[in-house]
């Protein structure tokens, strides 16, 4: 509801690995766990960047609307 129509949700975190910055491994969520959850809740991957180094990005759309 509080998206506007046409919006989209980004994601961006770091890789699930040891790094030279940013949280421990045990406290980052790797890029298919991300992926899997949002679908289970209907979101669809409808891009992704590997931009930058050490994060993913990832821009999901949402679910359908329902009638």
């Amino acid at each position: 509801r509080a998206l506007r129509p046409g919006g989209r949700l980004a994601i961006v975190d770091f890789h699930k690995k040891p790094l030279p910055l940013g949280p421990p491994p045990e406290h980052k969520m790797a890029r298919e766990e991300v992926v899997a959850e949002l679908a289970e809740a209907g979101w669809h991957l409808a891009g992704e960047s590997d931009l930058l180094p050490y994060q993913y990005l990832l821009i999901f759309t949402p679910p359908a609307e329902r009638k």
